[in-house]
């Protein structure tokens, strides 16, 4: 058994009956990033669908792991499960270090710490923090005074703001072994995700960008960051050499044409040394007939748009999208003349409907 022991748990629950589960990158890139980083460790995951599990069967996991930290993700809507699991975790052992990260305690980390049984929460970026705190808890049993890292110290919450990876290029492929990959929802049928950016500088009301890049602005990086294009290209070659059976890539990127130069780099490599249909997501008032033109050539074969609501007014005053009916409708109509297929993100019960 290895001498660090870290257990990261996804609560990715679903009352679908047939659901089979969803790939985390960013526990991904955690595990690859501690791997690289650290001798002698071992890092295994809790991937909980199950909406009724019983905390006999949580305590079963901890004992085969035997962790001496459990770093759980977390959005807001499980976010009560966390505290859930937290609790019976030092209900067995309270000398397990109780660690949560994700969006949901980065926007709100004064409130998570609330929480009695959660120790630290990480705010941003998490393979620095979680890096430290291995290094540290497990030898020292200390809690490090490290940027993104929030703990209680004699009543008070200790604020060390958020960290980000400013070089995406800088950490390892992800660990999508970490996970039963293959058995995935999206994997099991031929679909593979990639994920070759973060962040993203739109600020619609809804979305939690627009909070997450005033947090990362305490950081000398930027918010929005992209993988080179040749590491974007290794990535995804290694991807292909590790799950040979996946026919087509989803690329989970917000925007991946975004940085347009970037991105015609990108369509002219992938297509060359690729050469695999994909999927991705698009704005609207980014794609223009050149666009269009690297998307067809490079093998995109699905957009994602984010319409939300077919009333505009809804759409720019409410969810300050700022794209018109004619922008969206220009757009869907380029991508359909070169037989793109089309799919929207809508949203149902807005305000004044």
């Amino acid at each position: 058994m290895k001498s660090k022991r870290i257990l990261l748990v996804f609560p990715d629950v679903s009352y679908d009956s047939l659901h089979r589960g969803y790939f985390h990158y960013g526990l991904a890139s955690i595990s690859a990033y501690l791997k690289s980083r650290i001798k002698d460790i071992e890092v295994t995951l809790f991937h909980i669908r199950d909406k009724n599990l019983s905390q006999g069967h949580f305590r079963e996991k901890i004992r085969e792991s035997l962790p001496h930290i459990i770093a759980f993700t977390s959005t807001t809507h499980s976010f009560l499960l966390v505290q859930q699991y937290a609790k019976w975790v030092k209900d067995l052992d309270d000398e397990i270090l109780t660690v949560c990260g994700g969006v949901h305690v980065t926007l709100n980390p004064e409130e998570a710490l609330t929480s009695p049984t959660l120790d630290v929460v990480v705010c941003g970026d998490g393979e620095y923090p979680m890096e430290a705190l291995v290094n540290e808890w497990i030898v020292n049993k200390r809690i490090p005074n490290e940027k993104g890292i929030w703990y209680r110290k004699n009543g008070k919450i200790i604020d060390n703001g958020c960290t980000v990876v400013a070089d995406l290029d800088s950490l390892p492929d992800s660990d999508w072994q970490l996970f039963d990959y293959m058995n995935l929802d999206a994997p099991k049928q031929g679909l593979g995700g990639i994920m070759l950016s973060r962040g993203c500088p739109y600020h619609c009301s809804y979305c939690c960008n627009r909070k997450l890049a005033n947090i990362y602005k305490s950081s000398q990086a930027s918010y929005i960051r992209f993988k080179s294009v040749e590491r974007s290209i290794s990535e995804i070659k290694n991807f292909i050499g590790k799950f040979p059976t996946i026919d087509t890539l989803y690329f989970d990127d917000d925007i991946l044409p975004l940085k347009q130069k970037w991105f015609f780099e990108f369509a002219r490599e992938y297509k060359k040394e690729i050469n695999k249909p994909y999927w991705c997501n698009i704005r609207p008032n980014l794609v223009n007939s050149k666009i269009v033109e690297a998307l067809v050539n490079s093998g995109c074969t699905r957009a994602g748009i984010g319409i939300e609501t077919g009333n505009e007014g809804i759409r720019n005053e409410i969810l300050k999208r700022g794209l018109s009916d004619k922008t969206i409708i220009d757009t869907v109509s380029l991508l359909k003349e070169r037989s793109i297929y089309v799919y929207s993100f809508n949203m149902v019960g807005l305000p004044r409907e």
